[in-house]
Parts: C-alpha cells; structure tokens; sequence
C-alpha cells in the first residue's frame, strides 16, 4: 500500500526543513517503510486536476521525518510487488 504523505527530506539543522509531497510505501503492519519522489503527470488536465486532488490529501496527515520509517528510507515499490 502507498499514498502521498508530506516527507522532510532535510533534517540536517532542527530549524530548517525541506518539505516534499512524497510517495510513502507500508509495511504489512501499516507502517512507513520507504518513500521516493511524487510526479505530477497525466495525458489531460483532468487527470491532473485528479492527481493533485489526490496529492492533496496528503495535507490531511503529520508530517513524517526518517525516524517514522522502518525500512529503507528511499524504498521505490511496494512490499506487495
């Protein structure tokens, strides 16, 4: 399973952050368990409207940090594949 989360991909100095609309992959535990870059893409501007539709959502939820991950941090397919 996967869904969009908002990741900060810089943790390097407590007051700064980087924020990105991530894709975050779970674990069969419903964990975080990797992430990897979100693209904005579609073959008409409806299926973008959609995917930032769906991006959105993403704003509903706590912002991750590496620390939230079990797995490899930059993990780019699901454990199901």
């Amino acid at each position: 399973m996967w869904n969009y989360r908002i990741v900060n991909v810089d943790e390097t100095f407590e007051e700064d952050q980087t924020l990105e609309i991530r894709e975050v992959y779970y674990d069969q535990q419903n964990e975080p368990y990797g992430h990897c870059g979100a693209e904005v893409f579609g073959n008409d501007i409806e299926e973008i409207d959609k995917l930032l539709t769906t991006m959105r959502e993403a704003f509903d939820y706590p912002i991750l940090t590496k620390a939230d991950f079990t797995g490899d941090v930059n993990r780019t397919e699901s454990l199901d594949e």
